[in-house]
């Protein structure tokens, strides 16, 4: 009988422990300009936004809550190498909700106090299993002085 009862212990203290669910990584690597040049120290988030791709238009109008997985900020000459990873603990964790995106905050071409925030969302492909990113998704160069599509201001940086 103490037998059982300890077999039937086993498995929730192992979850309890973090033995079970699934870890993913992702990467991302590029470049950041600023009116041509160099962007350094540009803070940047990459975020496990946990929603389906019918809805990252909505996420946009900042109505998803987000879980930050790894921060940054860019070189001298605006470049960057930055990975995160998070632990899934279900199915639909691990297979439904697999985009990530970079949130870049930055101040070029920009006066006011709070600072310019630019979302970019990174396919799925992108996301391995594992502590560390095997893939990395390559943003290229990146001027931030033009104003894109779904850009916003964010005072809590």
């Amino acid at each position: 009988m103490q037998v059982i009862v300890l077999l039937l212990t086993i498995p929730v203290c192992s979850c309890t422990l973090g033995l079970y669910g699934t870890t993913q990584s992702i990467g991302v690597i590029g470049s950041l300009k600023c009116k041509g040049g160099p962007a350094s120290g540009v803070k940047m988030e990459l975020e496990d936004a946990e929603i389906s791709q019918d809805h990252i238009d909505l996420y946009q109008q900042n109505r998803f809550g987000i879980q930050s997985k790894a921060a940054a900020v860019t070189d001298t000459d605006g470049t960057f190498m930055l990975t995160g990873n998070a632990k899934k603990w279900s199915k639909s964790d691990a297979n439904m909700y697999q985009y990530s995106i970079l949130n870049i905050y930055h101040k070029c071409n920009y006066k006011g106090r709070c600072y310019r925030k630019n979302s970019i969302y990174i396919p799925k492909e992108y996301v391995t299993l594992g502590k560390k990113a095997l893939k990395y998704y390559n943003i290229g160069s990146l001027e931030l002085s033009m104003i894109p599509k779904g850009e916003t201001i964010s005072c809590s940086r």
